[in-house]
């Protein structure tokens, strides 16, 4: 890691050996300035409603009754989401609509979403109070006491940036503002007017629940990759993609003849000392970008942000002292050293070796420049090059890649270790496993140890496809999956111990850690559920497993005994057939059975459950739990929030299904459970399974 200590500095990481080249814009730089471009649109605004209710059911109130909470992976460590409750009011991102606006003098549209605010405890009283509307695209929310924060992300800042054409004959380009908007410009000069990705806080006051007011607003560049809240702090984690040069995302800085973008926090350019670079030769240039770390505290406002140059994450993990962000990629460029070394070299002419080898191993440029570079030399000398000669290449490249390269996982995943620090987090720790990972849930920290499971796809064979039109054989890998898992040591996330190889031909569909314990699904035609004793982190292994047909793609665990899956039911053949929950008993990882299944009828069906954790909801203390249902049969769909009942034997079963179009969420307070879309809340009587009184949103 380098910290940044001028924009200037920051400027040569950015324009370092042939980014320009692969980042061209077709034109020169000349300045830039960041501008706002007079979007005239609303401010946030605070809207006090009254709702028509109809219900069916009295409640009194009395004591605080039981209610839900967001289903998060670790506990302590809450996440965003569309819906929060605080066991009286429901807080619930929803439906966003497009407004129309001037940009410079042209109209256009601006994405407004609402938050509304009901009135959910007792049910009789049920009502919507208020709603808060913000432009952009709300990510998610929190609730901490009275407080309630919104993420959003937005494009409402646009960036004016000026360029000369590369010709002095002047000429028009045609920028698209929106999907439905053009705007002709002429150069030179040219003026391009373009969207700055932007993330905002909102932190409003909602003791009054009828008139929430603003309290703290703050700003980032990026869009949300997650946001956590832990204790009064809230921590959000953007990223502002690759393209330094090609799209502007957030402020620009002139430096010379040209400019750089920086992100921007409270838009104002990030001071260089905030920003560090993270240095991996070994990682292709188009993966990197910025990630920017924001931290709010809710007790007094305080703000603070700090940005990394570093691979693009797609995965992130929190636990109470770290992030672990996740880049996976494909490793061709380390095969493509390796064949290249060792296969090619021993059979070029020597001039032609020695141009390839200093432009392949110049570990000043990025290993996807060296390649590119190399591979341009290789071309033009084969195309001159006597048959027998390329005939003999060919020969020693498939022999090698034969003996050295089939197995060879092609997949890698970089983790990033940050320690929370106040609002924001240090990065002290960096470490490569082979394979990508599923989801968060496919990682976990425990007693100083980080672990994490991955699919990993190598390469099975080498078939000859064709020739090319130099008539050399043009060879085609034929690919295969592994899945492994690593354990490292949490601190500098060395490899301690490692189990691979599991399961090939199939890859993990779902991974739950349960103590010392992981649980892991994967599936080729069957649902193999792999019991992994992590107890001794230098030797992790398989104890025990089940096979079903199906897979798996959520697991819960319930009461110290039991595991919950959802996923999907297929025949023998694994063609898929439906949704199908199912529960295993896990007492004895040794000996893990599936103690019963329910399989929705009535057609082909598919729940947010499968991609969305916080879709799923589930009362221990009561005995049942809840999903969204998605059902396609008889050219018909339906929607239903589905109630199933845990015996204490174990045994699965439908207590009752409600009728909602698009429900994604429910929650429950007291005895009531509520199903929740976008633009309706229900409440349902649990006693009764009846729909006792709903709202009507938007």
């Amino acid at each position: 890691m380098k910290p940044i200590k001028s924009y200037e500095e920051l400027a040569n990481i950015i324009s370092s050996g042939d980014l320009a080249k692969y980042y061209s814009l077709g034109g020169t730089a000349v300045y830039a300035e960041a501008a706002r471009a007079g979007i005239k649109v609303p401010a946030p605004v605070t809207t006090p409603l009254v709702a028509t209710v109809t219900a069916t059911a009295t409640a009194t109130e009395g004591s605080a009754p039981e209610y839900s909470h967001s289903n998060v992976q670790v506990a302590g460590v809450d996440e965003a989401n569309i819906v929060k409750t605080d066991g009286k009011y429901i807080y619930l991102v929803g439906r966003p609509s497009l407004i129309k606006t001037q940009l410079n003098g042209k109209e256009t549209y601006v994405r407004r979403t609402p938050v509304y605010i009901v009135l959910a405890y007792p049910p009789s009283n049920m009502k919507l109070v208020s709603k808060v509307e913000v432009l952009g695209s709300v990510k998610g929310i929190f609730i901490n006491n009275d407080k309630l924060v919104v993420i959003n992300s937005s494009s409402k800042y646009y960036e004016v940036v000026k360029y000369t054409a590369t010709s002095p004959t002047p000429w028009t380009a045609t920028v698209t503002v929106t999907t439905t908007t053009t705007t002709k410009v002429s150069a030179p000069p040219i003026f391009v007017v373009k969207p700055v990705q932007n993330t905002t806080i909102l932190v409003y006051d909602a003791s009054k629940h009828e008139e929430p007011v603003l309290k703290y607003k703050d700003s980032v560049s990026g869009w949300v990759l997650a946001a956590r809240m832990i204790g009064d702090k809230v921590y959000v984690v953007t990223v502002i993609r690759n393209n330094f040069i090609a799209y502007p995302y957030s402020l620009r800085v002139k430096i010379g003849n040209s400019s750089i973008l920086v992100p921007a926090v409270n838009g104002k350019v990030m001071p260089p000392d905030k920003i560090i670079y993270v240095s991996l030769k070994d990682v292709m240039l188009y993966n990197n970008g910025y990630v920017v770390v924001a931290g709010l505290s809710l007790s007094d406002g305080a703000f603070d942000a700090k940005a990394y140059i570093m691979p693009y994450p797609n995965r992130m993990y929190v636990s109470k002292e770290s992030i672990y962000l996740l880049s996976s990629a494909w490793s061709y460029y380390e095969v493509m050293l390796d064949v290249i070394k060792n296969a090619v070299f021993p059979n070029l002419p020597h001039d032609v070796l020695v141009r390839v080898n200093a432009t392949l191993f110049n570990t000043s440029l990025p290993v996807y420049v060296r390649l590119t570079k190399a591979g341009n030399i290789l071309d033009k000398y084969m195309r001159g090059a006597p048959k027998e000669d390329l005939i003999k290449i060919f020969t020693s490249v498939y022999e090698y890649l034969e003996k050295n390269i089939t197995g060879k996982p092609l997949t890698v995943t970089h983790i990033f270790r940050l320690k929370l620090e106040g609002l924001t987090a240090a990065m002290v720790a960096h470490a490569k496993v082979s394979g990508r990972v599923l989801d968060q849930f496919a990682m976990d920290e425990r007693d100083g140890y980080f672990r994490i499971a991955t699919t990993a796809t190598a390469i099975k064979k080498f078939r000859i496809a064709g020739y090319s039109q130099i008539m050399v054989p043009t060879l085609t890998p034929v690919y295969d999956t592994v899945n492994n898992v690593y354990v490292l040591n949490a601190s500098n996330l060395r490899i301690v111990g490692k189990l691979e190889g599991l399961e090939p031909g199939e890859m993990v569909y779902a991974a739950r850690y349960v103590g010392r314990y992981l649980y892991l699904v994967t599936f080729r035609r069957v649902d193999p559920l792999f019991a992994i004793d992590l107890s001794n982190p230098k030797n992790p292994k398989v104890i025990g497993f089940v096979k079903m047909p199906g897979y798996s793609e959520y697991l819960h665990p319930y009461k110290n005994r039991y595991l919950i899956g959802v996923g999907m039911d297929t025949d023998e053949s694994g063609r898929v057939k439906g949704l199908k929950i199912a529960l295993y008993d896990v007492s004895n990882p040794k000996n893990i059975a599936e103690v019963s299944s329910i399989k929705i009828e009535g057609g082909w069906s598919t729940s947010q459950v499968l991609w969305d954790h916080k879709a799923f909801l589930i009362n221990p203390s009561k005995g049942y739990l809840c999903i969204p249902v998605r059902i396609y049969g008889a050219g018909k769909v339906g929607a239903y929030l589905y109630i199933v009942r845990i015996g204490e034997d174990g045994k699965l079963s439908v207590a009752g299904k409600v009728q909602h179009p698009n429900v994604v969420r429910s929650l429950y307070i007291g005895n009531y459970l509520y199903a929740i879309s976008q633009t309706l809340v229900q409440s349902v009587d649990l006693n009764t399974m009846k729909v006792v009184s709903s709202v009507t949103l938007g």
